[in-house]
């Protein structure tokens, strides 16, 4: 028998490893039968718990559940499952001997690599070939990130793996041994209460491909200059990232898809806009790349020497931070917007972590594993990039900071956004909003509101300090290595030389 574990790959549609599984099982004539569950002991593990919040299980179960539905419509029956993934094998096992275990490549933290070696032992004790398929441009025991350019080219342009042909595929009665449509109510149970409790878009694949269409045809043309307020940003941004992160679309679909519409149209907004979102997928493979080098990024800095800062890491800060009580009027609206809804655009992001470091003085280290609870597309690879780097830990990239201030005269001057996630603030003017560095609003609001838990310019200046400091002394030779093993090598405007073919693409799924 051959097993098909989907990890963060919930899709049928240009699925390298499914397609590989299925050759395996005509070409041997062996069963095959694709899994996909919640690993129970990643979720309560304290080293990765984090990474398996109520938003990571929503987004993984609306799009697996579907997908089961979609196996079972074209007439196979996966397996559910809601426990280790070492126990569910071991079951599988003996029922029926697996020959071979098939896989995507996963790009993740030390915590699910240390899952994986687990999996290889089970896999060498019994004898099963383990296929573990590279899901995109990020190269495993890649020896220079010279090479990467080719590699990633080749990637993008490569042919779009269709829907799978089930005709041929042999099935097994394993799936009667057990209680998998109880599995499957208790997961959908799930998936409500997590979704009853919060205002979180659906991951499936068939989303994905909607969501990707609706970008291409109209909303692209506001991308550029739409994406940096958090109020356009909802409509105009291609809100196509946790379809990415749970693998309900692959990155080769979507750069072929938006070049196949870049060329049909005359509506140069449209193009433009898929322009940029395109350049935009190149990045996301290079920070996957630095995670897949380094898969302890979450614990320490690329650059050693940055592991030296000291943070005060106020707990009660951090809280106030956590809950939107800052009185930093567009750090606690993004905050109420992300525990709600698990998005926020790429600035705001970029503006809750500079403030988080240089505001309040926070860990980098916690204060990452606290937005990985709330970003419903939790990328590990992209995370953990974007937090060193906007904490300023890297060496290689400019130190950035956001002043809140002055990013809500930039992006919500009208006061739209912030009215809309903090209602204590409804009954203000504009002018008393935007002014709160000098007024209280405390007072203005009879104390529903508070006024800023620190003073964000002198509080910055003193812990940029640190950060500064530390790059100061850091030697050249330290932040060379780095760069040789993280750097980007990308030119400018390369996308553009990208050729692809006009092809044709299927919004054929069921659910």
């Amino acid at each position: 028998m051959i097993i098909y574990w989907h990890k963060r790959d919930m899709r049928l549609i240009d699925n390298q490893a499914l397609n590989l599984a299925m050759d395996l099982a005509v070409k041997n004539s062996l069963s095959l039968m694709p899994i996909m569950g919640l690993e129970t002991d990643l979720i309560k593990s304290d080293k990765t718990n984090y990474e398996f919040s109520d938003f990571t299980q929503f987004g993984l179960l609306s799009a697996m559940l579907p997908l089961y539905m979609n196996y079972k419509h074209f007439g196979l029956e996966p397996i559910l499952f809601c426990e280790p993934i070492l126990d569910i094998l071991h079951k599988i096992e003996a029922i029926n001997s697996i020959r071979y275990l098939v896989t995507h490549q996963e790009h993740g933290t030390d915590g699910t690599f240390d899952r994986d070696k687990s999996v290889h032992e089970f896999c060498q004790k019994y004898s099963i070939d383990w296929y573990q398929i590279a899901p995109s441009g990020v190269v495993r025991n890649l020896e220079s990130r010279d090479l990467r350019a080719k590699i990633v080219k080749e990637y993008l342009n490569a042919k779009i793996i269709p829907m799978p042909n089930f005709g041929k595929i042999k099935q097994t009665q394993i799936s009667k041994s057990f209680d998998w449509e109880g599995i499957f109510d208790k997961l959908t149970d799930l998936k409500n209460l997590i979704g009853s409790k919060h205002n979180l878009q659906e991951c499936s694949e068939k989303q994905g491909l909607n969501t990707l269409e609706s970008f291409a045809i109209q909303r692209a043309s506001g991308y550029r200059g739409g994406i940096s307020s958090p109020n356009s940003a909802l409509s105009s941004g291609s809100r196509l990232s946790q379809f990415l992160a749970y693998g309900s679309l692959s990155l080769r679909y979507i750069h072929q898809y938006f070049w196949t519409n870049i060329k049909s149209t005359d509506d140069n907004k449209l193009k433009s806009g898929m322009l940029a979102a395109t350049q935009r997928l190149h990045w996301r493979e290079h920070f996957i790349q630095r995670l897949e080098i380094d898969p302890n990024m979450p614990d320490h800095s690329i650059n050693p020497d940055f592991d030296q800062i000291q943070y005060s890491h106020n707990l009660e800060l951090f809280q106030r931070y956590q809950i939107g009580t800052t009185g930093e009027v567009l750090i606690d609206a993004c905050m109420r917007c992300l525990n709600s809804t698990g998005f926020i655009n790429f600035r705001m992001r970029a503006m809750l972590v500079s403030y988080g470091i240089f505001g309040l003085d926070l860990d980098w280290r916690e204060l990452g594993k606290f937005l990985a609870t709330v970003f419903l597309d939790y990328e590990p690879g992209i995370h953990w990039s974007q937090i060193q780097m906007q904490a300023g830990v890297t060496g290689i990239n400019t130190i950035r900071v956001y002043s809140p201030h002055k990013q809500l005269l930039d992006q919500d001057s009208e006061c739209i956004f912030v009215r809309k996630w903090i209602p204590e603030l409804v009954n203000l003017s504009n002018e008393q909003i935007l002014d709160y560095p000098n007024i209280s609003l405390s007072k203005l609001t009879n104390g529903k509101y508070p006024d800023p838990i620190v003073n964000f310019k002198t509080a910055c200046k003193l812990n940029k300090a640190k950060t500064f400091g530390i790059r100061k002394l850091s030697s050249k030779e330290v932040a060379k290595k780095v760069f040789i093993k993280h750097g980007s090598r990308k030119k400018k405007r390369i996308v553009k030389k990208l050729v692809v073919k006009k092809i044709h693409f299927e919004l054929g799924l069921f659910d």
